[in-house]
């Protein structure tokens, strides 16, 4: 138990640093209501309502209020069966204490849940829960029950309920700043108080915060810079309108501004306001551009130097390859001891095998990977070529799907096949009894299987020597460069002698195929 206790306390540090800005809004929320819920136990009016001409938030909506935001705090933590039961009764109780206070005011008696426990609200129409605190709180207990969805429709009801809860606070807001008396003449919003829709639009934002990874909210907390601009802008795009409109309501009442003429210079105003802002963001994204291009420019071009430079050391390899192979030539040619040459013919091979992987990738309009098709193709008919197949009577014959597979690969699968097939010329056949009407045929095949790919090289000759083996010859140089160049690609080899040999060697397609 000791050893768990740091990665509990650390992933619990962890989530309250993750929700610190919805603990401190909460937080706020809940002091609100207590002060209002203060002032009505004490009769410290100011404490009710800032504006005596103002509606107060009653005690059932500051009580209903700390209700939510509690359960909303719950949310936050690792939900047990406990808590998940506690946090649907707060929020069922939210949700049904506000329908019924609406049922008794409009069904009943006239009064809400406030009027039939305290008589003196009877008395007063501003002391009340208003129709759209009721519906608030509904699609705020609502959006408490959705808030740990992972559910696409569950989180889809969650953003449309919070972001209605969300505007809805913000007209209580702006209602009280321009005209007070005007916003409670609208039926819905009749005794919907000040803190009311404080504590409302604190909340929601609050839930909005919760489930920042969907919806709107994403965006506008995201890291990229649309959603920095996006930060930057919102005062600005608030507080100007709001300050325009204020200035315009305040001088009308003062006789200093005509109301009509008003509104004609709130519109001149918000229109340059808008086209400024459409400027801005079109030299943004004129600007954006620019850099974007000139990325892109110096990007092919360093794509095209080092092309032209791969192609240079490719071309400067392949002619060494053909140095060094022109000098076995030479050297074999100097041997007496049939031995000593077919050793260089050897190397000579692998060597050659090295070089079709370099003419293929200068041809390659890429310069990391190749067709397999187009590279079997060319090494097999070399090596035909090489090893005398048409004089022999022999043919090499090659089945190949094509596809990509890496520079790595192609070097390993071409020195692979050089020494199978040469293995097969040198030792697969009593060349004495070939002809033209019964050749040798070496079969070189490369395939997928599955997530693995195959390679099999295969002829009709005499076979090994021991049928039963399973395995390659031991004690050659050629069988230990096969066995290590198979391990190389983490393949597996197996061979079958039944009429004539059979090499196969199964390798994970991964270790070929280049990462898309």
């Amino acid at each position: 138990m000791s050893g768990q206790s740091p990665s509990i306390t650390r992933n619990d540090t962890s989530l309250k640093d993750t929700h610190k800005d919805i603990y401190v809004l909460t937080g706020a929320v809940i002091a609100l209501c207590s002060i209002v819920l203060l002032g009505w136990t004490f009769q410290f009016g100011y404490l009710t309502s800032p504006n005596s001409n103002w509606a107060a938030m009653v005690p059932s909506t500051a009580a209903l209020m700390i209700g939510a935001a509690v359960a909303l705090i719950l949310t936050l933590s690792v939900m047990g069966r406990r808590t998940k039961w506690l946090v649907w009764t707060l929020a069922c109780l939210v949700v049904g204490l506000a329908c019924l206070d609406q049922f008794l005011y409009l069904r009943v008696n006239g009064a809400g849940l406030d009027g039939n426990i305290f008589e003196g609200f009877r008395e007063s129409s501003k002391q009340m829960m208003s129709t759209m605190t009721a519906f608030c709180f509904s699609c705020l207990g609502t959006s408490i029950i959705l808030q740990p969805s992972q559910r696409r429709w569950g989180q889809c009801a969650l953003l449309i309920l919070a972001s209605i809860g969300f505007i809805i606070s913000t007209v209580g807001l702006l209602g009280h700043l321009f005209d007070a008396s005007a916003f409670y003449s609208v039926s819905l919003f009749r005794a919907m108080s000040l803190q009311t829709s404080v504590a409302f639009f604190l909340i929601f934002l609050s839930i909005l915060l919760s489930r920042r990874d969907i919806g709107w909210m994403k965006v506008f907390v995201g890291q990229g810079p649309g959603s920095r601009n996006a930060r930057r802008l919102v005062i600005p795009l608030i507080g100007i309108p709001v300050g325009l409109c204020y200035a315009a309501l305040v001088l009308s009442k003062a006789g200093l501004l005509n109301q009509n003429f008003s509104l004609s210079l709130i519109a001149t105003i918000m229109i340059a306001a808008l086209f400024i802002a459409l400027l801005v963001l079109a030299t943004n994204q004129n600007r954006a551009h620019h850099q974007q291009s000139d990325l892109i420019g110096q990007l092919t071009q360093t794509v095209t130097d080092r092309d032209l430079l791969l192609s240079e050391v490719y071309h400067r390899v392949k002619n060494n390859l053909q140095q060094i192979n022109a000098l076995l030539f030479i050297q074999g040619r100097s041997l007496s001891n049939q031995e000593s040459k077919d050793a260089l013919r050897s190397i000579s091979g692998r060597i050659e095998s090295l070089g079709v992987v370099q003419n293929l990738l200068l041809a390659s309009p890429t310069r990391t990977n190749l067709s397999a098709g187009d590279f079997f193709g060319e090494l097999c008919g070399r090596l035909e070529r090489g090893l005398g197949g048409g004089a022999s009577h022999t043919r090499l014959v090659t089945e190949v799907s094509d596809r990509k597979i890496t520079l790595d690969a192609a070097i390993t699968l071409g020195l692979l096949i050089n020494e199978l097939v040469s293995n097969a010329f040198k030792h697969a056949f009593d060349y004495d009894a070939l002809s033209g009407t019964s050749p040798g045929v070496i079969t070189v095949s490369f395939e997928s299987n599955g997530s693995d790919s195959i390679l099999t090289v295969s002829d009709n000759g005499k076979g090994l020597r021991d049928p039963e083996a399973g395995n390659l010859p031991e004690g050659s140089s050629g069988s230990a460069i096969i066995t290590a160049l198979t391990a190389q690609l983490s393949g597996v080899l197996e061979v079958r002698s039944k009429n004539g040999t059979t090499t196969r060697i199964r390798i994970p397609s991964d270790r070929l195929e280049p990462t898309s």
